[in-house]
């Protein structure tokens, strides 16, 4: 089975909490928003390289996700998954990137992600509206100053 790449925006506590009892997040009423970048992507790299595509297409200097996500670890169990909170400076950073254009970053991940891999990918066209979701998600989540929560499991 795949790794799954969710993000939940909303209060931290109630949001671990659910998914250590096996809840849906997106029912509480404080999550205020959710994104899944899963598409059968590795969860971790991934991200980071969506970073890197931003930072080649912007010309902007934002941290990783990994570094992003130093020290913000909230549950990891035996079940093979994780919550981690993301790094709330790297939230304001990437949301304040203003209209950040979906279609060359997306074309740009989508090299960065054939080159590790080596071949070319041909990624799920719903993960180009994913990408424009997470965006969204990130702006909204600095916008309402909640906390962002990175969740994958296997």
């Amino acid at each position: 089975m795949p790794a799954t790449i969710e993000f939940y925006a909303g209060n931290a506590k109630a949001i671990v909490k659910a998914v250590q009892e096996g809840e849906d997040p997106r029912k509480l009423k404080n999550t205020v928003g959710y994104v899944n970048l899963s598409f059968h992507l590795p969860p971790i790299t991934s991200i980071d390289q969506l970073v890197e595509a931003i930072n080649r297409e912007l010309n902007t200097e934002l941290p990783s996700f990994e570094e992003a996500l130093e020290d913000g670890q909230l549950l990891e169990d035996e079940e093979d998954k994780s919550v981690d909170l993301v790094d709330s400076e790297w939230v304001k950073a990437v949301a304040g990137l203003k209209d950040v254009p979906v279609e060359p970053v997306f074309a740009r991940w989508v090299e960065i992600m054939s080159e590790e891999e080596g071949a070319k990918i041909s990624p799920s066209p719903k993960l180009k509206i994913a990408l424009g979701e997470f965006l969204q998600l990130v702006r909204k989540t600095s916008a309402q100053k909640v906390s962002l929560l990175h969740v994958w499991s296997f």
